[in-house]
């Protein structure tokens, strides 16, 4: 359906030499119980974009879509083990390409986007609770973060529609003394990882999404937490 928010992106459509588009949440949708144990059933719970989709969306005057989807579906990791790097689940993965693919045969552009929050649920999440292993702590550190990043680099580097990397969607109630620090280190560990398997790709960060005592949230917060720049890499970024 179309609804209000359409007569302005139609008013206003992207240029040679820009891009406009949305995000479309399907891919981050999630049954009551969810986790790596019960990523859901594809079709049912969530879906990804299919060339009809990006047609319609086009012909709607947009180029660019954001593509959610969830840590735990296109990588299954283990409470007992949570530091390893298991090796990427190939269906899934190929359940994202053919969406890029169906993106690349319209003309469309696509942003893979992370939409974890900043952890991954190993148990289950339930109304709310979350048996997570949040980026930077015991149970999930930094560095098995990172690898991750590298291991999707390594597969979408060079399709024709990615215009870059959302590394992860909103990061919040991260561990340490100065979580906005947490996401600072673990975000550049995720450039640095995609910079040794593309330098050419766009890549977007997001700033610390768990509001700023005294702020209020959205850009506010992000000059709070972050008020100076902290990215250094090799690779482009947003």
């Amino acid at each position: 359906s179309v609804f209000e928010q359409a007569a302005g992106i139609e008013a206003h459509g992207p240029t040679p030499d820009s891009m406009r588009g949305m995000n479309i949440s399907a891919g981050a949708f999630a049954p009551g119980e969810f986790g790596a144990g019960n990523p859901g059933a594809y079709g049912e719970d969530y879906v990804y974009p299919d060339q009809a989709d990006f047609e319609f969306l086009l012909g709607r005057g947009h180029n660019l879509v954001r593509i959610p989807f969830r840590w735990e579906r296109v990588q299954v990791r283990t409470a007992s083990e949570p530091n390893g790097n298991p090796a990427l689940e190939d269906t899934e993965v190929e359940r994202l390409m053919a969406s890029f693919d169906a993106a690349a045969r319209v003309g469309m552009k696509v942003i893979p986007s992370v939409q974890n929050y900043g952890g991954y649920t190993f148990s289950t999440y339930i109304f709310g609770v979350e048996d997570a292993g949040k980026i930077g702590s015991s149970k999930l550190s930094i560095g098995a973060y990172g690898a991750f990043m590298k291991q999707l680099a390594q597969r979408f580097a060079g399709h024709p529609a990615v215009s870059g990397y959302d590394i992860m969607n909103e990061p919040g109630d991260l561990p340490g003394m100065a979580p906005a620090k947490t996401w600072e280190h673990a975000s550049q560990a995720a450039v640095d990882a995609i910079a040794q398997v593309d330098t050419s790709t766009m890549i977007w960060v997001s700033g610390y999404h768990t509001r700023a005592a005294g702020s209020y949230d959205g850009l506010y917060s992000f000059i709070a937490h972050h008020p100076d720049p902290w990215i250094e890499s090799a690779a482009p970024f947003g």
